[in-house]
């Protein structure tokens, strides 16, 4: 081997093994001013190095110092919020990943980056392609395959068109800029972009390649998900101006979690974590009282009362009678002056005081039945009455009162008082049994009815009402009877009406069962026991007969129910608005309250409606569609575990039935109890099986009554008469109009 060839190769080898010397004794060097010199830097516990983590940092010199390159800060990580679920397992509210839709545009119009690239003819079609660099041709390209993907993902929420996002993505990848395009909105679920929408278009374009991926820049936060949009939203709540409420906001501690954190030290822009990671805890699942399928009876039913009345709002709560388990609550707010859109906005079920009208005469009914042992012997008056008051100086002032202008004075036994409503009889009851307004209001406590109580979705506040008056003060002792003057709010009437349906145990009502971690149970919830007896026994099953005759009674303001298929048992309430400058007698708050089935309590609702033009009567159709979706669902005939009747009985879905009817009725159920059938006659029903002689009514025009007839009576009866009839429905007579020009009568049917 040459000699020269040799000593440039040794040349070579000693300058190599110089150079690795150096380098190695440089990486030594570094190393040991790392760990020695500047490890106190590193560390974060240099004194040129600024502490973010404590209190008072930015007044600190340091602070101030524009060279300054050593900081140390918080990485703080969230936990995962816990979920929110029915009384079935079904999620109302849970976390999700959301983000906001950004592109930087820097690196694809830099022609010394050599980026690779499907063709922009096969930009997401061929696997197979055949790579080629970012030009000028390809971007022009790539915006027009884009530009079409973009809202085709984004068009169920952003009302952008192509053009929109041509111009876009023109702005990020030809001027090298960082672009948004679309930013989620925590607060609407409507504006959310997610995971899925980012898989579809990562399947398209430059976006198929990670490096370009990259360039999406996501900003990823965690939102809150309701599955069921608008179904009991108001009580699971919501996130608005950074502050939370309903469940969200009462169960906050059990559901948010510990967050996590790790120090950092950022040295010339380089993360270095710490020693002491604290890892973030999630937070507990939270498991309601809530059944979504009544929660969605409850809200449609809801929703179509308001709607067809044009009401302001309203609101329905179901609860369950023996464990105070809310089934269902729906808050309706009208959103505009149209009244034809709705929202849960505010929980005023369990916050709203307000006037309860009539519905508050169950609570004076139960103080006049505590000093009544025998409350079907004393009629009152109920339409007119003169109350007579004595003054501290001994005189007697007389107080005229009517419930309707130019009646005069009727007497009837309380339960027709009930019935009717009547305020002039009621407070004639209470006036009798009672020395004054301090001492009526003494049983009121003593019963429970005016104490707050607390829930998961916070405090509901005891009724309103003037606690010291004078003796002799008439009119707010005579307008509490009938809950005038006292303000409540709607799950406080309700807690009393169930206790009644619970035989006198009076409780609170309930929203949450349990807290869960996985499958432990964190923590039990039972409601807790209000009064556990508001009154005597007697008293209590006095007042469901009372109840109960609100809608099967001859006078019951609900008694067009009284044949219904699922019985309950309640009371109505109407009451005039009140503004600043006294009551609107043409605008209303209606109401019912009650529970069902009447003979064995499973649930007790109310149903409130605010500003109507009409009156209690359109609550109660609300409370009957409600009983009778839920009782169809939960099967009510196995609910009620009744032994079959093996007796033979007449039908009773027709009150009014024709004499030959009922002969025919006789001879297929071969009756025991045989009448004298006259076919051309008619019979209501009086009593199970018997039916009584009656004569087809008619009014001044000659016009017969044929409510509750079946429809080929009522058409028979009528056409007698001269008069046309149009059908509407089917079963028995429920409405009957007034003859039109052409002599015709729209019949309403109904079952």
């Amino acid at each position: 081997m040459d000699k020269n060839a040799v000593k440039q190769s040794n040349g070579r080898m000693f300058l190599i093994y110089g150079v690795l010397v150096i380098f190695a004794l440089y990486c030594f060097i570094r190393i040991l001013t790392l760990g020695i010199r500047d490890r106190a830097l590193f560390m974060g516990e240099s004194d040129k190095c600024l502490d973010k983590t404590i209190a008072g940092w930015d007044t600190m010199p340091l602070a101030k110092d524009p060279n300054c390159n050593c900081f140390v800060e918080i990485n703080e990580k969230m936990p995962r919020r816990g979920d929110i679920y029915d009384s079935k397992g079904r999620v109302l509210a849970s976390s999700i990943l959301i983000y906001d839709f950004t592109i930087d545009g820097r690196d694809f119009n830099n022609t010394n980056k050599r980026y690779k690239i499907r063709d922009a003819n096969n930009i997401g079609k061929d696997p197979d392609y055949v790579p080629k660099y970012l030009t000028e041709k390809q971007i022009d390209s790539t915006i027009e395959v884009l530009a079409p993907v973009l809202h085709g993902v984004f068009k169920d929420r952003f009302n952008k068109n192509v053009d929109y996002y041509r111009a876009k993505l023109t702005q990020a990848l030809k001027d090298s800029a960082i672009v948004l395009i679309h930013h989620s909105n925590p607060n609407d679920d409507r504006y959310w972009i997610v995971d899925d929408d980012i898989d579809s278009i990562t399947k398209f374009g430059i976006f198929t390649k990670a490096n370009f991926r990259r360039s999406l820049n996501l900003n990823p936060q965690l939102a809150r998900l309701n599955p069921y949009g608008e179904l009991a939203k108001r009580a699971i709540g919501y996130e608005h101006n950074q502050q939370w409420n309903g469940l969200e906001y009462e169960m906050d501690t059990f559901l948010r979690g510990t967050p996590g954190a790790q120090k950092k030290v950022v040295v010339n822009l380089i993360d270095i974590p710490m020693k002491g990671e604290t890892t973030p805890k999630n937070g507990y699942d939270v498991h309601t009282t809530i059944d979504l399928d009544i929660q969605y009876v409850v809200q449609n039913e809801l929703y179509k009362a308001l709607r067809n009345n044009n009401a302001g709002l309203g609101c329905v709560v179901v609860m369950d009678v023996k464990t105070g388990e809310v089934k269902a609550i729906s808050n309706l707010t009208s959103m505009d002056t149209s009244h034809t859109y709705y929202k849960e906005v505010t929980n005023f079920a369990v916050n709203m005081q307000i006037e309860p009208g009539s519905t508050f005469k169950l609570a004076s009914l139960l103080a006049y039945l505590e000093r009544t042992p025998n409350d079907s012997i004393k009629k009152y008056p109920i339409l007119a009455n003169t109350f007579q008051v004595k003054r501290p100086s001994g005189r007697i002032m007389n107080y005229p009162k009517v419930d309707e202008p130019g009646r005069s004075r009727e007497m009837a036994y309380p339960i027709e008082a009930f019935q009717r409503s009547s305020n002039v009889g009621i407070a004639s009851m209470i006036f009798d049994k009672y020395t004054g307004y301090e001492d009526f209001l003494n049983k009121l406590d003593s019963m429970g009815l005016t104490n707050t109580f607390f829930t998961h979705l916070g405090t509901s506040p005891a009724p309103e009402l003037k606690r010291w008056v004078r003796d002799d003060d008439f009119h707010t002792y005579y307008n509490a009877c009938f809950g005038t003057g006292i303000s409540t709010t709607p799950i406080q009437t309700l807690t009393y009406f169930n206790a009644v349906a619970n035989n006198g145990k009076m409780i609170a009502p309930l929203f949450v069962k349990c807290v869960t971690n996985g499958k432990d149970t964190i923590a039990k919830f039972e409601a807790e026991v209000l009064k556990e007896q508001i009154c005597q026994p007697s008293t209590v099953a006095r007042a469901k007969v009372y109840l109960e005759s609100v809608v099967t009674g001859e006078f019951g303001t609900a008694r067009r129910y009284r044949n219904f298929a699922y019985p309950f048992a309640g009371k109505t309430g109407t009451r005039d608005l009140w503004t600043k400058g006294g009551y609107l007698k043409n605008r209303n708050s209606v109401s019912f309250c009650g529970y069902f089935p009447a003979d064995e309590p499973k649930y007790s609702c109310i149903v409130f409606i605010y500003d109507v033009h009409k009156k209690s009567s359109i609550a109660v159709d609300a409370f009957a569609k409600i009983t009778q979706q839920i009782m169809s669902m939960t099967d009510y005939d196995n609910m009620r575990m009744v032994e079959p009747d093996t007796t033979v009985s007449f039908p009773k879905g027709e009150r009014v039935i024709s004499g030959k009817d009922l002969y025919v009725i006789q001879e297929k159920y071969n009756s025991k109890r045989e009448m004298a059938v006259d076919p051309d006659y008619y019979y209501e029903l009086a009593d199970n099986d018997i039916y009584e002689l009656i004569e087809v009514a008619e009014n001044e025009e000659g016009i017969p009554d044929v409510l509750m007839m079946s429809a080929s009576d009522a058409i028979s009866q009528l056409q007698s008469k001269g008069y046309k009839t149009k059908i509407i429905g089917k079963g028995v007579v429920k409405r009957q109009s007034v003859p039109d020009q052409n002599k015709t009568i729209t019949l309403t049917l109904g079952l």
